[in-house]
């Protein structure tokens, strides 16, 4: 299925996996789901869906992208762990959630992906309202971040 969702994209399209680190005029960047958060948001009492940063940060702390083993979150049995963190990106992006957010830690910048699509009935049953329609643009020079809102109410 991957290939022939592929053939939609230009030659100039990358496909990576997850996760994946990589480099942007010389700027460290690492990308991950954030499938984890699921597991960080059941045991740590202040993290919540509606703040991403939170996880993100615990993530970075322990320096593993999956810091709880056995729960939701399912891992491969490797010879060599894919998800320690053993360097720290300039900019880490997560998604998952589809709720918005951007923060400065340590020299970092944490970004949360927003979603493109409206609250799902998955969503409706959990009682999370989703946070649309946003992306930053970040600043490679200074790594700094402006968000763009491209919901139906800003316009």
């Amino acid at each position: 299925m991957g290939l022939e969702f592929q053939k939609y994209f230009g030659k100039n399209t990358v496909f990576v996996g997850n996760p994946c680190y990589f480099a942007l005029h010389g700027v460290d960047v690492l990308i991950y789901h954030g499938r984890s958060f699921d597991d960080i948001v059941k045991y740590i009492p202040e993290a919540t869906y509606a703040n991403p940063i939170l996880p993100m940060k615990e993530i970075l702390l322990r320096r593993h992208l999956v810091p709880i083993y056995g729960e939701r979150t399912p891992t491969a049995p490797e010879h060599h762990d894919y998800l320690l963190l053993d360097r720290l990106p300039d900019i880490f992006v997560t998604g998952h959630v589809h709720t918005a957010g951007c923060e400065r830690f340590s020299d970092m910048l944490l970004i949360n992906a927003s979603a493109w699509q409206a609250q799902t009935s998955f969503q409706r049953t959990m009682n999370f309202n989703p946070d649309p329609c946003k992306a930053y643009i970040v600043n490679l020079n200074t790594i700094r971040a402006t968000e763009l809102n491209f919901s139906a109410r800003n316009f």
